[in-house]
């Protein structure tokens, strides 16, 4: 049989055993929803003590929280390598447009399948624990390649990320 998902994962990651239920309700979604493209899942920091856990404690919360603004959409900024469930079909038909940049990959997938009007949802319920970077310049590497690819994505797909700002009401913009 063909494989009809693709679920993400980096090296560093791991999927927390509470999860598996709800990677279950995620292809059951999947598979009610034909114009779903896929499934950002919640991608948190691991245990690890220190100032730069918390501090990606942080910056992943504040990234989470923008699900909330767009999940009527069926939108998010990013299918993230660390977490994600995409419908193969949607891989295979986007893959092709893709630039071949590996900095900002699954931002610019992620950009493609909205593109081609595709829905993607958001799993709270799905966790992903993540390594946080040992070191401060480990870090910023990982900070510097991540806005490099966030520029990459923006500078080739900027016609679509322009019409989602303007449909957006005029007193939201400045959130964006």
């Amino acid at each position: 049989p063909e494989v009809e998902y693709v679920v993400l994962s980096d090296f560093d990651s791991s999927m927390q055993p509470k999860s598996l239920d709800a990677l279950l309700k995620v292809i059951a979604d999947l598979d009610a929803n034909p114009q779903l493209a896929g499934y950002a899942l919640k991608v948190v920091p691991d245990d690890s003590p220190g100032l730069l856990n918390e501090f990606q404690r942080i910056d992943y919360a504040m990234g989470r929280g923008f699900h909330k603004f767009i999940a009527k959409e069926q939108k998010t900024r990013c299918i993230a390598g660390a977490g994600g469930v995409w419908r193969r079909s949607v891989l295979e038909q986007v893959f092709p447009k893709h630039s071949g940049r590996h900095n900002g990959d699954d931002m610019e997938l992620t950009a493609l399948a909205m593109s081609a009007g595709f829905g993607i949802k958001y799993s709270p319920e799905m966790v992903i624990k993540t390594e946080t970077p040992k070191d401060y310049f480990t870090l910023r590497r990982q900070r510097i390649r991540w806005e490099k690819g966030a520029l990459e994505t923006f500078t080739r797909e900027w016609k679509f990320y322009a019409k989602q700002v303007a449909k957006v009401p005029r007193l939201n913009r400045f959130g964006i």
